[in-house]
């Protein structure tokens, strides 16, 4: 499963470590293609059956994964973060990637990592979980790509520091400020959960670890702080600006309420996944016209189809479902 999800991924080649089982050394017993029983064995005979699946999956060497969606990881932010002094050392730059990405990935929403200044044209959606080191040239990046159309997400304690590290005055994020139509005076970490609720009256959800003083400079609030003394405080912000929307999240909200934006946020750009409603554990991404299923989970699930595929691993038909068993993976050219 794991070398098709690679290969479903973008992988052209899978390299295995080893050939033989060495005899002797520290990797005597290291796994390898042949063990140390010889070839007349399950784990040869496995190999052997996936050198066969490769062979029939030929036609995806070489075509790319299409992304709409691009996450904005910075290494210089995160060394910079990672500094002594912060005010609280539970914000990570890499967890806070890892969050954000997870909704993505249980919708079947492709998502390429991108650096500050890559070429954004062609994704209708980027979100910056956290980029705490932010040149101009790199703000000015980010307010074009609104303003042109984009939709923007910015998550907490981005935009504080220039690239020397030194902290930009004024109310934070100060290179931000006008894109996001928010801005703060106050960072706030908890050592506990925050109740938050939606705007409009729905059901509020909890956040944690980090908080901050905003107030609204023409953006939306959409969710607000429901607790002490931020209470009524916004939490989460939504701005037009110029022919895009800038959305700015002000705190570290849980999972559940991290895939209700997402939600929100693909709406806004007009992008879906690539199928609905996928069971949790199950992976779904296109790779030229095949597009791979993949159950990650410990039990057998139905996944619908949008009309009639044929599997390219089995040579079976499928017509609006497929079973998946656990660590299962099909291979569909859907009709």
């Amino acid at each position: 499963m794991e070398s098709l999800q690679a290969l479903a991924r973008g992988a052209d080649g899978l390299c295995y470590f080893q050939w033989r089982a060495s005899r002797f050394g520290a990797e005597r017993f290291h796994a390898a293609m042949v063990p140390h029983a010889g070839p007349e064995t399950r784990l040869h005979a496995a190999v052997r059956a996936h050198g066969q699946e490769l062979r029939g999956l030929s036609r995806v060497a070489g075509t790319e994964v299409p992304a709409r969606v691009a996450m904005v990881f910075g290494w210089d932010s995160w060394w910079a973060l990672e500094d002594r002094g912060r005010p609280s050392d539970r914000l990570n730059a890499d967890e806070q990637l890892l969050n954000y990405y997870v909704p993505f990935f249980e919708r079947g929403v492709a998502v390429d990592v991108v650096p500050p200044g890559a070429d954004l044209d062609g994704y209708a959606l980027v979100v910056v979980p956290n980029l705490f080191l932010v040149s101009d040239e790199q703000a000015a990046w980010l307010d074009a790509y609104a303003r042109g159309g984009g939709v923007l997400v910015v998550g907490p304690f981005s935009g504080i520091v220039d690239p020397r590290s030194h902290v930009r005055t004024g109310r934070f994020p100060a290179p931000l400020r006008e894109v996001l139509g928010v801005s703060g005076e106050e960072w706030l970490p908890v050592g506990g959960p925050v109740r938050c609720r939606w705007s409009g009256g729905e059901d509020g959800f909890a956040a944690g670890t980090w908080t901050e003083l905003l107030a609204a400079e023409g953006a939306e609030v959409v969710a607000e702080f429901a607790d002490g003394d931020l209470a009524g405080h916004p939490a989460i912000t939504r701005h037009r600006h110029g022919d895009g929307l800038a959305w700015y999240v002000g705190t570290m909200p849980e999972q559940a309420a991290l895939g209700a934006l997402a939600e929100r946020v693909l709406a806004d750009a007009g992008v879906a996944g690539e199928l609905p409603d996928l069971p949790p554990g199950v992976e779904a991404v296109r790779r030229g016209e095949v597009l791979f299923v993949l159950n990650h989970g410990t039990r057998d699930v139905r996944v619908e189809l949008p009309g009639r595929a044929d599997d390219l691993l089995t040579g079976a038909p499928a017509e609006g479902a497929i079973t998946l068993a656990p660590r299962e993976v099909a291979a569909l050219i859907t009709t």
